[in-house]
């Protein structure tokens, strides 16, 4: 249940970067893709959260590290979340000055799926 809340209030945080007048221009269609962005963001955050949980109790996370450059192999809650804030701010800030916005999305929702998916196998078959 933890899980879920801190997935719900990290969507909230990275969503209220959106609450600017150029999202009112986007379409319907815009906004739930990009909705869906910020949620697998929430999504992959949490994910995130319980490898630094498990770095810490080092016995349980059988050698699992980050992969993302920027974080490094062990990352830390507040960095984590500043990279979130400021990613998401800069892409939306992309997003929103872009010809093919509707498109951009879908690779990115497509991409992080991914991410996702693949963060979920290994939470569950090594932690």
């Amino acid at each position: 249940m933890k899980r879920i809340w801190a997935a719900i209030s990290i969507g909230l945080i990275l969503f209220a970067t959106t609450a600017e007048a150029e999202y009112s221009n986007w379409s319907e269609k815009e906004k739930s893709q990009y909705e869906t962005f910020v949620f697998l963001q929430a999504i992959d955050t949490a994910q995130t959260f319980k490898l630094i949980q498990c770095q810490r109790q080092q016995s349980v996370c059988g050698g699992v590290t980050e992969r993302n450059p920027i974080l490094g192999l062990t990352p830390n809650r507040k960095d984590l979340l500043a990279l979130k804030i400021i990613g998401n701010y800069a892409m939306y800030k992309l997003l929103d000055i872009s010809d093919n916005r509707s498109f951009n999305l879908r690779i990115l929702n497509g991409a992080f799926s991914l991410v996702v998916v693949h963060n979920g196998i290994i939470i569950r078959t090594r932690f």
